[in-house]
């Protein structure tokens, strides 16, 4: 899964997750979907939604929690969710979806 780090803003209390990624495909795959945005006015990029549905996945069937199956559940309400882009890799990464998916 590569090195995962995370930063606390204690001013604000959010929490940012950074992750320097190994060379699978399924991370290259990832990398090069993700989404150029600017926060606080500084250009970053960001995980699309099914690829941070997944990334959760992969850390639950490591280390369940609460906490990442409440994320998992919030995910993938969402309607722009690339259903078959996770069709596709959760089986090809032997990944439990812990009846989410239908």
């Amino acid at each position: 899964m590569g090195i995962v780090f995370n930063i606390v803003d204690y001013d604000t209390g959010i929490r940012y997750d950074f992750m320097a990624i190994d060379h699978s495909e399924y991370n290259q795959m990832a990398f090069n979907r993700r989404k150029k945005v600017t926060f606080l006015g500084v250009a970053c990029s960001i995980s699309t939604i099914a690829d941070l549905f997944i990334l959760k996945l992969k850390w639950y069937n490591i280390s369940p929690s609460e906490k990442q199956m409440e994320d998992l559940k919030f995910l993938i309400l969402d309607k722009s969710i690339d259903e078959a882009y996770l069709n596709y890799w959760i089986p090809k990464l032997n990944l439990n979806t812990h009846g989410l998916l239908g």
